[in-house]
C-alpha cells in the first residue's frame, strides 16, 4: 500500500475570515522601490542576455520615478 494512501490526513479545508475555502493571504510590503532615497542609485540598462548595456550614476535625491518613465520614453 503507498504510503500517500495509508496515511492520515492532518489538513482540512477551512473556510477563511471572508467564508471562502481560500486561505487569507497575508499582507503585502508597502515597500516602494522607486520612492526618493537620501542613497544614491544607478540606473543600468540589460540587454536580453543580463549584459550592462548602459549605466549611469544618480546622486542622492533623483526622482527614481520620473528617471524610470523617462528611460522608457
Amino acid at each position: 500500500m503507498p504510503v500517500q494512501v495509508a496515511a492520515v490526513r492532518t489538513s482540512v479545508w477551512a473556510a477563511g475570515p471572508t467564508g471562502s475555502l481560500i486561505p487569507a493571504m497575508a499582507g503585502r510590503n508597502a515597500y516602494d522601490p522607486l520612492e526618493p532615497t537620501a542613497d544614491p542609485r544607478w540606473h543600468v540598462v540589460r540587454d536580453r542576455l543580463g549584459r550592462v548595456v548602459e549605466s549611469k550614476a544618480l546622486p542622492a535625491g533623483t526622482d527614481l520615478k520620473g528617471t524610470m518613465v523617462t528611460a522608457i520614453l
